[in-house]
Formats: structure tokens, sequence, C-alpha cells
């Protein structure tokens, strides 16, 4: 947040903020949460190959409170979704966690692909936001010291020692648990190929993707001096703001901010401003996760109440 505010005028900042049209961002939020929604059935569709029906409404309700709890700690709501729903349907937990890396995945090619498709209209703003951002100055001699030699060694050692010891690791009684839950988590995640709903599936991750285009681009409209921005525009801010996701900070707050403004700064946007459409985007969708994340958790509380007192009568 500090890298996102230290060039903002602030009054500027709060000026855009009251003068922005609020109905847009409303709108943003309802697309965020048809994003939920799909998900939601989307997940289904990798159960149903190992067996399992899910209520749609529980599925979506773990889906938003995994993204509630992305609030609070980055990451951990893949497993608390997986939790959630776990307590709510005794789906085993291992091939919950493999469908959600299966989904990851997906997500990963679609994240790519809409790189691609932006390079071929933003080439050069691409290029632009990763030598503002990623680019270093480090010299060769830096690049030995680098992290990655350290896990690559690391992942050699571990291998070398599986590989010595094979025969006593295979003998120890915590081994079958792991194979049983390799076993589960292999099949989550090969679920992509098994399920028979492959045209639903890849339908619904577009249209999840087609929501995340818009809850940006329908912002635009919001503030005078981004009205302008074509559909590309949209595009690259779109992208950005997902790398800007990518960074472990609790529910991207401070690094979606700082991508976005120099996003914006590549599009001529002043910075005041682009950090006010950084704001409006994110809170609104912040506001709606924590609302769902919320309501969610209550759902789920309620019914797991009644259903406690019909199983006491």
């Amino acid at each position: 947040m500090y890298l996102a505010l230290k060039n903002i005028d602030l009054s500027k900042l709060w000026y855009d903020l009251l003068s922005a049209r609020y109905e847009y961002v409303i709108i943003s939020m309802i697309l965020g949460y048809l994003a939920f929604i799909s998900r939601g059935i989307r997940w289904n569709y990798l159960l149903e190959p190992m067996g399992y029906r899910v209520p749609v409404w529980k599925s979506i309700h773990s889906i938003s409170i995994g993204y509630l709890a992305n609030a609070a700690m980055p990451r951990a709501g893949e497993v608390i979704r997986c939790t959630a729903l776990h307590q709510a349907t005794k789906v085993p937990i291992n091939r919950l966690v493999g469908t959600v890396v299966a989904e990851r995945v997906v997500d990963m090619l679609m994240l790519i692909l809409s790189l691609l498709l932006s390079l071929i209209f933003n080439v050069g703003k691409i290029v632009a936001f990763y030598n503002q951002t990623f680019k270093t100055d480090a010299s060769p001699k830096d690049a030995s010291l680098s992290p990655k030699w350290f896990v690559f060694g690391s992942i050699l050692l571990l291998g070398i020692i599986v590989f010595a010891f094979k025969n006593k690791l295979k003998a120890l009684p915590m081994m079958s648990k792991i194979r049983e839950l390799w076993a589960g988590f292999r099949e989550g995640i090969f679920s992509v190929m098994n399920t028979p709903k492959r045209i639903p599936f890849i339908l619904h991750t577009l249209f999840i993707w087609f929501c995340y285009y818009l809850m940006v681009h329908i912002v635009v409209f919001a503030l005078p001096a981004t009205a302008h921005l074509s559909l590309s525009d949209s595009l690259f801010i779109m992208i950005v703001a997902g790398l800007g996701m990518l960074v472990p900070a609790p529910a991207g707050i401070g690094s979606y901010h700082y991508a976005v403004v120099t996003g914006m700064g590549i599009l001529g946007i002043a910075a005041d401003t682009g950090m006010a459409f950084a704001t409006l985007v994110h809170t609104g969708q912040f506001i709606m996760t924590l609302v769902a994340g919320f309501v969610s958790l209550i759902g789920m509380y309620v019914w797991k109440s009644k259903k406690s007192v019909v199983a006491d009568f």
C-alpha cells in the first residue's frame, strides 16, 4: 500500500471517489458473485465422476467461505472451502483438494490464454508493465545466490534420501495412509478429464473469466477520466490486476492497487485516478466477498443446526 500510495494526491483521490458513479461498482459486485455461483456449479462437475452428488448451494456457500478466508490469510481459502464442503457433505477431503488443484490448473491456463490475447493487442503495454514492476538490475554474480538454487538443492537432496531408503520408507505404517491420500488426491486432479460434462465445464470456465473481465471493464464508466478506455485497455488492466493478486498479500490489498496504478499509468491515466479506479473495483469485490462469505457461514451454520435438531429428535 505504501508503494501504491506514495505518489498519490489524497485530496484528488478522495474527490474521485466521491464523484464516482457507484451503480457501475454495484454491477461489478453482482458480476463477481455470479462468478462464485458459476464456480460452485463447475465444482460439482468434477465431483460427479467420483460418485458424489452435492447440492449446488452447498458448493457455492463453501466457495464463498473460502474467499472470505482468503481475505484474512492468502491461499488458506482453498483448504477452508474443502473443509466446509467436507463437513457439509462428507466428501473425502483429499478428493476435494484434488479437484481444487485441477481447477487452479485450468484457471492458470485461462490466465495464460488471457495474457496471450492481451499480448496481441497490448504487447507494448505488457512489456512496459514488466519493465516497471518485475525487471531488476541484478548482476550475474547475484544470480548464483538466487533462492532457486537452494530450492533445487533441497529437492535433489530429498530425492536422494527417498531413493536410498525407499524400502524402509515403504514399510512405515504411515506410508499406506499417504498412498490412500494420494490416490484420492490424484482422482480429484484427473476429474477434469473424467467428467462427462466437459462442454458445460468449459462454458462455465469461460463465463467465470468473462465475469472477471466485465468486473473491471464496467467500472471504467464510473470515473470520467477512465470512461474512454477501450475493450483491449480493460483486458490489459484485468491481466495486470490478476498478476497483482498472485502476490500473497491478504485479499491482494496493496499488491492489487500497485499493479493497477502502474497499469493505468501506462495507459496515460493519472496515478490518483488509477488509485481511485483500483479502490472502486477492489473494495467493491472485497465487500461482496465479506457479505457473501458471512451469509454463507450463517447459512451453513443454520443448516447444520437444523440437521442436528432433527437427528436428536
